[in-house]
């Protein structure tokens, strides 16, 4: 068998949750509604947090980059599955597959740091209450920066991508609305 990528020019086939019409349609519309839920809900979070003046302290700049987080994070995936919903037969592309796994993995990896400063800011709020407000202004704008610049998120979905795309696929079919680990697809051993 020839060790070459053979997966330059493929699409794969999304097959979805059901091939039944009126399922379909009835998860198209719980995913819109959960989908525009999501949006304005973190929005008016993020809104509410600039507006406000008394939403400037750390514990509250963090909670406005997990909303921009969760926006991003779910725009990855969610408008291609509601897409692929209301089609007959859904395609993503090779590239367009790799990109999501990416940012699917650095979006997942950024929010799991958010919410480990996060739990940072609470220890500290708790433990050091009196103290809360030294110790936050001067590591809250390097632990900002930190989650800001993402370096370390970048690298491990970076890894995993760069792990899968020499893999050979002969697979063309996802059971699935989104693209899984390429492992799945590869017609090689991935052990």
């Amino acid at each position: 068998m020839d060790s070459r990528n053979q997966s330059e020019a493929i699409d794969f086939i999304l097959m979805g949750l059901s091939s039944n019409p009126k399922v379909k349609f009835l998860i198209f519309n719980l995913f819109s509604f959960v989908y525009i839920t999501t949006l304005t809900g973190n929005c008016f979070l993020i809104v509410l947090i600039r507006i406000m003046s008394s939403l400037r302290s750390p514990m509250y700049m963090f909670i406005c980059n997990l909303s921009l987080l969760d926006i991003t994070f779910t725009s990855v995936t969610v408008p291609k599955m509601l897409v692929c919903l209301m089609s007959k037969r859904c395609f993503i592309s090779f590239n367009g597959c790799f990109t999501q796994l990416y940012f699917y993995h650095f979006l997942g990896c950024s929010e799991c740091f958010i919410l480990s400063i996060m739990g940072y800011d609470r220890y500290v709020a708790i433990c050091h209450p009196l103290r809360y407000p030294q110790i936050m202004s001067k590591t809250c704008i390097q632990l900002a920066q930190a989650a800001g610049s993402l370096d370390s998120s970048t690298l491990v979905p970076y890894i995993i991508t760069a792990r899968f795309i020499i893999l050979p696929f002969q697979k063309f079919t996802i059971s699935f609305v989104i693209c899984p680990h390429s492992a799945e697809l590869s017609c090689t051993d991935t052990s």
